[in-house]
């Protein structure tokens, strides 16, 4: 049987939540899994019991997120490649949207990222610091950016989309696509749940590896006063994401959703915030290895 689409997952945290993952999308005959695993033999075991039609790759456990993707995908078989981050839970009409849109060969495709069993106030700090702009409700059609961890590329663009030349960043991913004529299209059937499970510390440590990695991309080719002055602007950072957060929500009528995790949210946007300004000085460094 042709295989039409690949899931790439990679497992950062392991199981239960990568095998919870693989298991919400189904035992399709046309769909290719692919776990690329830097948790361990447990991990792997779990998989091989619980999901053995799953196609595990093993790689060492600093292995950054980004080069975890990149190997899962050009491994790929499928006619299209999904990215689905292991605390995304697919809804059961998610492998019958992918399989049935007529774009699926000529645009990235997908979805908007929902709240899951979240449970801690952390979790869902998490989540809005992530996946606001992918809160439903949203309409179908062009969009500027979509969920990295919820998103679809048809398997003949991943060359020109830069596949092959080291990690992959879906932010740098979209923004090629878009500059090689292929949309980015929002479909809400490809509607995906998070589930991350997280604690506030665990968040604050998390959003510092992930800032300082992201600036740390970006500043490559910066100077090094542009970069000082990156630097000493990062008070006015955690305010004015709050701000943009805050009307975010507001616009989806959720901005009371804001006061029981403002704890957590303020933390988590202060240690971006941290990273951001190490990243742009001193590069990614080690975070590349850690964050997820």
């Amino acid at each position: 049987m042709t295989v039409f689409l690949s899931v790439v997952v990679a497992a950062v945290q392991g199981a239960p939540a990568v095998v919870d993952c693989v298991r919400a999308l189904g035992d399709d005959e046309g769909v290719e899994m692919v776990v690329v695993d830097r948790t361990g033999p447990a991990t792997r075991a779990a998989l091989a019991e619980r999901c053995p039609r799953v196609r595990v790759l093993p790689v060492a456990a600093t292995t950054p997120l980004p080069a975890m993707r990149a190997l899962g995908m050009a491994s790929a078989q499928g006619e299209r490649v999904a990215l689905i981050g292991e605390h995304m839970r697919a809804g059961p009409g998610w492998i019958a949207a992918a399989r049935g849109h007529p774009d699926g060969a000529v645009a990235v495709l997908g979805g908007p990222v929902e709240a899951g069993a979240l449970e801690a106030a952390a979790e869902w700090a998490y989540y809005l610091l992530e996946y606001a702009p992918f809160m439903p409700p949203l309409p179908a059609g062009p969009v500027a950016r979509l969920a990295g961890t919820n998103s679809i590329y048809p398997r003949a663009m991943l060359e020109p989309l830069g596949l092959g030349d080291g990690p992959v960043f879906d932010s740098v991913f979209q923004d090629r696509a878009r500059a090689l004529g292929l949309p980015l299209l929002n479909d809400p059937a490809l509607a995906v749940r998070c589930e991350k499970r997280l604690s506030t510390a665990r968040l604050a440590v998390q959003r510092y590896h992930c800032g300082r990695v992201s600036a740390g991309q970006r500043a490559q080719a910066w100077t090094g006063w542009r970069r000082a002055a990156f630097a000493a602007a990062t008070p006015l950072v955690p305010p004015l994401l709050l701000g943009r957060l805050g009307v975010a929500l507001a616009r989806r009528g959720r901005l009371r959703a804001l006061v029981p995790r403002a704890a957590p949210l303020v933390a988590g946007v202060v240690a971006g915030a941290w990273g951001e300004a190490v990243g742009v000085l001193r590069g990614a460094g080690a975070s590349a290895g850690v964050a997820e």
